[in-house]
């Protein structure tokens, strides 16, 4: 079998706008770092930052896993009390 890079051969085998991968037998075109695919055209991704609050005093343990156990529902209750949107 001959290799064969689509991407260095075959001039606009993917979008202007999308970059060639060359795959083994094969290719892959995809959008730059920070960009999503949107009805054939890259758009840039939404980022969203996130913070997490670790509770004081929360540790894992298997009444934590069951949701009829106290632990778990004052554990959700303060979860939630601490979440602000």
């Amino acid at each position: 079998m001959v290799y064969i890079n689509e991407c260095q051969t075959t001039p606009g085998v993917c979008a202007a706008n999308l970059e060639c991968r060359d795959l083994y037998g094969n290719y892959s075109c995809f959008c730059p770092f920070g960009q999503w695919l949107v009805n054939d055209n890259c758009a840039d991704a939404y980022v969203y930052e996130l913070e997490f609050v670790v509770l004081e005093g929360l540790d894992y343990n298997d009444d934590l896993s069951d949701d009829s156990k106290k632990y778990y529902s004052d554990s959700l209750m303060g979860i939630e009390n601490a979440v602000t949107f």
